[in-house]
């Protein structure tokens, strides 16, 4: 059993070792992140969409919530329950979470020209011209990223 218990230290501590990035890796990472903020900072106004998710923290709209941390974008957020009013205003059977993405009036939703995504052509729900609902926090977080 000793010898059982040697091994399984080992292999946990050559895990533990494998997994943590390099201090230049880990500096490399930290450029990255600073590059891409100052690109999305940079970027005028007019291409970001405004981005309102809709949900309670309690539930899963907490990972979009986290990602649209993680990407700092700009975005304000509802608090709402499932199937209550405020969920029903974005989506008819209140299904949170609900990401609404509001282009502004020079760019059109439907046509993928904002950072090479747009409404889809299978009729992803979109409200108006210039609006395109996301549903589901998995996909949320497929559109934010």
């Amino acid at each position: 059993t000793n010898n059982c218990t040697t091994i399984m230290a080992s292999k946990s501590m050559k895990m533990s070792t494998s997994s943590s990035p390099s201090p230049k890796q880990q500096l490399q990472q930290q450029q990255q992140q600073q590059q891409w903020r100052q690109q999305v900072q940079s970027d005028s106004p007019k291409k970001i969409p405004n981005l309102t998710l809709y949900g309670d923290l309690d539930m899963r709209p907490f990972r979009n919530v986290w990602m649209l941390e993680e990407t700092n974008l700009p975005y304000s957020h509802v608090p709402c329950r499932p199937r209550g009013r405020k969920a029903k205003s974005i989506h008819p059977l209140g299904k949170v979470p609900s990401l609404l993405v509001e282009f502004p009036p020079d760019i059109d939703a439907n046509s993928g020209d904002v950072g090479g995504v747009g409404a889809s052509e299978d009729g992803s729900p979109t409200i108006g011209d210039n609006t395109l609902v996301v549903l589901e926090s998995a996909a949320i977080n497929t559109y934010i990223g």
